[in-house]
C-alpha cells in the first residue's frame, strides 16, 4: 500500500532488523537493509511530510548507513559520500523533525519526551560536524523545551475583568535613536501590569522555593550562580495554586490585551489564540 504509514513501519522494521543483537549477517547486508529503510523512510517523508515520526526515523537510518559504510572502508577501502554530506543529511532529518514535534507539543498533541529525544540527536549530530555554536544552541532549544506548552491561562478574547474598567495599561515605544526603529515597548500610566500586592506575592513565592531548594537548580535555564538566582513562572504556579490564579487573571486581563494592542497589525485581522 503506498501509503506514508505503511512506508513508515516497513522503513522502521528494517532499522530494527539491523539493530538486533541476534541478526548476525555481514556489513554488507547491513547497508543493503539500511538502504531499504532509508528507501521507506524517504518515501514515507514525501508522502507524509508533517510526520515528525518520519524525519526522526529516516535520521537514525541515515546515521546507521554512515556506520555501516565506514566499516566497508575499513575492510576495503571502498568510497562512499563524505561524512560531513551524510551528517548534513541526519541533521536536516532531525530539524525537521524537531519542528514537527515542537509544533506538536504546542498543540497538546504529544508530550515532550520525544522531542527532547529528537533535540538530543541533533545536538549530538552537530557536535560530531564541528558546529558547535548550532549545538549549543540546540541545546538551548532542549533544556527549554518544557516550557513550551504552559499550563498557565491562554488569551480570553471575550470581556476583560482587571478591576479597571476594561483599560489596559498605557504603553510608550522605545525606539533607535538613529533610524526610529521600535524595538521594545514599556508601560506607563496608572494602570500597572502587577500591583504591589502582585509582586509580593510573587516573591513570596519564590523566596519558599529558594528557601527549600537545598542547592538543587530551582530553574530550567543554567544561568545560575552565587548571588544569582532563577525559577521559571510556570514551577513556580505549579506549586502554588493561589499564584496560578493570580497570574492567569493578570495574563487573561492585561498582558494578552496588551500584546495583542501593541503588536496587531492595523491592516490586517488581529489572530486569536
Amino acid at each position: 500500500v503506498d501509503d506514508h504509514e505503511n512506508h513508515l513501519w516497513l522503513g522502521f522494521d528494517y532499522i530494527a532488523r539491523v539493530d538486533n543483537p541476534e541478526y548476525r549477517v555481514d556489513v554488507n547486508q547491513r547497508l543493503s537493509d539500511v538502504n531499504k529503510a532509508i528507501f521507506h523512510l524517504e518515501k514515507a517523508a514525501e508522502l507524509g511530510p508533517r510526520d515528525a515520526r518520519v524525519h526522526f526515523q529516516l535520521a537514525t537510518a541515515l546515521g546507521a548507513k554512515m556506520d555501516c559504510e565506514k566499516s566497508l572502508m575499513k575492510e576495503n577501502s571502498a568510497k562512499s559520500e563524505t561524512e560531513a554530506i551524510q551528517l548534513s543529511r541526519v541533521a536536516a532529518a532531525l530539524e525537521r523533525s524537531a519542528i514537527l514535534e515542537s509544533t506538536a507539543v504546542k498543540l497538546g498533541i504529544n508530550g515532550i519526551n520525544d522531542l527532547a529525544t529528537c533535540l538530543h540527536a541533533l545536538a549530538e549530530t552537530r557536535c560530531k560536524m564541528g558546529e558547535f555554536d548550532k549545538a549549543l544552541d540546540v541545546i538551548d532549544r532542549w533544556a527549554e523545551c518544557g516550557s513550551i506548552r504552559s499550563d498557565l491561562a491562554i488569551e480570553n478574547v471575550g470581556k476583560i475583568d482587571n478591576g479597571t474598567g476594561g483599560r489596559l495599561p498605557m504603553i510608550e515605544w522605545l525606539k533607535t535613536s538613529d533610524t526610529n526603529h521600535k524595538i521594545a515597548v514599556k508601560t506607563i500610566g496608572d494602570v500597572p501590569v502587577f500591583t504591589e500586592d502582585d509582586i509580593s506575592m510573587l516573591r513570596d513565592a519564590a523566596d519558599r522555593r529558594f528557601s527549600h531548594a537545598n542547592g538543587v537548580p530551582t530553574s530550567r535555564y543554567t544561568m545560575q550562580y552565587e548571588g544569582n538566582s532563577e525559577v521559571h513562572l510556570d514551577d513556580l504556579c505549579a506549586a502554588d495554586p493561589s499564584l496560578k490564579m493570580r497570574i492567569d487573571k493578570i495574563l487573561q486581563n492585561k498582558v494578552y490585551p496588551l500584546v495583542r494592542k501593541a503588536f496587531a497589525n492595523d491592516d490586517e485581522d488581529s489572530p486569536e489564540g
